[in-house]
């Protein structure tokens, strides 16, 4: 029987822990970004997010969608989908993480993350989320890895046109 393979060592049992939602938390860095409340426009699926992982990165990202807030307007509701590898023609506009490690706040996040990008194929279709009624936050066990030189795209789409809609999700890094 051999071991199960890792790609880098901070990925095994011994660097983690249960978070409160009873789920392993592995203990590298940990971020945040919001990704600014824009008015879709459009009632069909556009390009919303864009999450690059260099492929010299080496690190991997693990996203637990867990406390996702998505803002919508009104009435309106909005689903987000995800998908992997994408081809982009535009990254859109650059967002900067927070780390939520204290005492290692002036680290960066090794992610490379824009909103509203430009792309002519969403890619291979992972999963998707959304919210019931206006501004309620959705919580998920979807976990989503990427690792180095990997791409994911996150798309919504509104039920109106005219809904302003946000998004912010937390990861670690290791």
């Amino acid at each position: 029987m051999s071991l199960p393979t890792f790609v880098n060592h901070n990925q095994v049992p011994d660097k983690s822990i249960m978070d409160i939602f009873g789920r392993q938390t592995y203990l590298g860095n940990s971020f945040i970004v919001g990704i600014p409340t824009n008015n879709i426009g459009s009632t069909s699926e556009v390009p919303y997010a864009l999450v690059i992982n260099p492929s010299g990165s080496g690190l991997s990202m693990f996203n637990v969608l867990r406390r996702i807030s998505i803002i919508v307007t009104g009435s309106a509701i909005a689903t987000f989908r995800f998908y992997a590898t994408p081809t982009v023609t535009a990254n859109g506009t650059p967002l900067t993480p927070g780390n939520l490690r204290i005492n290692a706040a002036s680290k960066a996040s090794v992610m490379k993350m824009y909103s509203l990008p430009t792309v002519s194929n969403n890619g291979t279709f992972i999963a998707e989320i959304g919210t019931t009624s206006s501004g309620n936050p959705y919580d998920s066990d979807v976990l989503t890895i990427l690792d180095p030189g990997v791409t994911l795209l996150v798309t919504c789409q509104a039920s109106s046109g005219t809904a302003p809609v946000g998004f912010e999700t937390v990861w670690y890094e290791m």
